[in-house]
Formats: structure tokens, sequence, C-alpha cells
């Protein structure tokens, strides 16, 4: 074992030793291997947050370690980097709403295009079915032309 350093003070008759800390060595914690729990893996991210540019690959599961260390980076910006975080912030927010009423927008066409479809077939066979009962009756073609609206070929067709 070391001897560790001595400073010996002298008052009158007695003798005072004070011995001096050593530096504690730091050891080295592997994020990977030693940090189990959830709880020794934050307060590592709080300790060495200012030094770590990346989540170590195990923890990548954890969105809310990513969500910390995003958070940490944007509030370190500069005035004039945050200024360009929140333009390009907004760029991607606009874009992604743009997109969003446009898909939106086509799904309200698609939709009123098929109701419409169905009403006009729908009522394309409520006509074609007046027509052949009127036709079995001996109304004139003419006359089924006129309330209908089928052209003549369907209405012989029938």
């Amino acid at each position: 074992m070391e001897e560790k350093p001595k400073t010996t003070l002298q008052q009158g008759h007695q003798e005072i030793v004070l011995v001096e800390p050593t530096a504690r060595k730091t050891r080295y914690i592997d994020p990977k291997t030693e940090l189990q729990t959830d709880q020794d893996r934050w307060l590592y991210m709080l300790k060495n947050l200012e030094n770590l540019d990346h989540i170590p690959l195990a923890w990548s599961d954890k969105p809310e370690f990513v969500k910390l260390l995003e958070i940490a980076e944007v509030s370190n910006l500069t005035p004039e980097e945050m200024t360009a975080y929140e333009h390009d912030l907004k760029m991607l927010r606009d874009e992604h709403n743009t997109r969003e009423y446009a898909i939106e927008q086509g799904i309200e066409a698609a939709v009123g295009a098929a109701v419409e479809a169905a009403v006009e077939a729908a009522n394309d066979e409520k006509a074609t079915e007046v027509a052949f009962r009127l036709k079995q009756k001996g109304v004139s073609y003419d006359i089924i032309v006129e309330a209908t609206d089928l052209t003549l070929e369907q209405i012989e067709k029938l």
C-alpha cells in the first residue's frame, strides 16, 4: 500500500499530523455492460450528458434516452443555430401538414366520387327495373324512354 502524504503541525508540545487524501481515481464505466437498470442508465446519462455525442447502441431501444440526447443537443445550440433549427423544423412541419391536407382532400374527393357513382348505379338499376316492368305492361317505348332516361337500345335489350 502506498503511503499518503503527511503534513505535520506543531503547537507547543502538541504535534498534529494531517494526512492528505489521495486523489480518487475515476474508474471507466462501460455503459453497455455495467449499467443494468434504467436507474443506473439515467444517472449515467445525466452525469455524462455533456460528454455524450451518441446513445450507446444497447440503449437505442429506449426512446426516452434518445429523446433526452436530442433535447440536450437542441438546448446546447447557439442563437444562430437555434434560429436555423427552428426554421428547418417549421419547414418540416409545414411540409407534413401540407401532405396530410392533400391526403385528406384526396380521400374526400374519392369518397364523394364513389358515393356519386353508387347513387348513379342505383338510379340506373332502378330505371332499368321500371323500364322492364313498363315494357311487360305494353307501354310504348317513347314513354319508357321519357320516364326512365334510358336509350331506345337499352330498352329493346330488356
